[in-house]
């Protein structure tokens, strides 16, 4: 089971690096890579769109995906529940979150997030209050790789996918710590690129900067 494990993650790792070769050579010094990092200013993007997994993070996406974003990532639960119980101090069994995960976990019958019954749920929440306490400390986010040295770039940050505006796009990955930039008013965090309209690919790097 080991070596099969050890197979995966080697197949990971060169699907992973291919996407940053490839693309390299279609579109030269503006091709992004897998999990390439930016920065994202979260008081200054709202527009919400949850489609395509990590998996396809670095690639060059045509179509009007992008015009399908909305403004509103207010209407979504887990970002109402993160209001309510961080701004307004209501316990997390009182915004729904717990329902919701449990519903989750039953509709898709197995883990979510980690997830398998009440009592994991109740026990990432509380995980999740102690990473809320340690931002609001340190009014900073720390990249993947400070995390974990081993990870592939940015891989596992928040997910923000580039329209052909340029504009970033929020692609759900991280709600819970978008939700926390957002409520402590953090303006600069590391984020993970996601999908790039081919229209921003001379403009996309523009968000590899601090203070973007």
């Amino acid at each position: 089971m080991k070596m099969e494990n050890k197979l995966i993650e080697i197949k990971k790792y060169i699907y992973r690096s291919a996407v940053g070769f490839e693309n390299k050579i279609k579109y030269g010094k503006n091709g992004p890579e897998f999990g390439e990092l930016i920065y994202i200013n979260p008081q200054e993007h709202d527009t919400y769109l949850s489609f395509k997994h990590r998996s396809f993070s670095g690639r060059i996406l045509e179509g009007d995906w992008d015009l399908q974003a909305q403004q509103g990532i207010e209407k979504n639960i887990i970002y109402q529940a993160c209001i309510e119980h961080w701004e307004y101090d209501v316990p997390w069994e009182e915004t729904g979150i717990y329902d919701f995960m449990i519903n989750k976990i039953e509709k898709f019958g197995g883990f979510v997030d980690g997830c398998g019954n009440l009592k994991d749920v109740i026990i990432r929440y509380e995980k999740l209050d102690n990473l809320f306490q340690v931002i609001k400390s340190s009014r900073t986010f720390k990249t993947q790789k400070e995390l974990n040295p081993k990870s592939f770039n940015e891989n596992g940050g928040l997910l923000f996918h580039i329209g052909r505006d340029g504009k970033p796009i929020f692609g759900g990955g991280g709600m819970h710590r978008f939700s926390m930039a957002k409520i402590l008013k953090l303006r600069n965090i590391p984020a993970q690129i996601g999908v790039i309209h081919p229209d921003a690919i001379e403009v996309w790097k523009k968000h590899k900067g601090l203070g973007i």
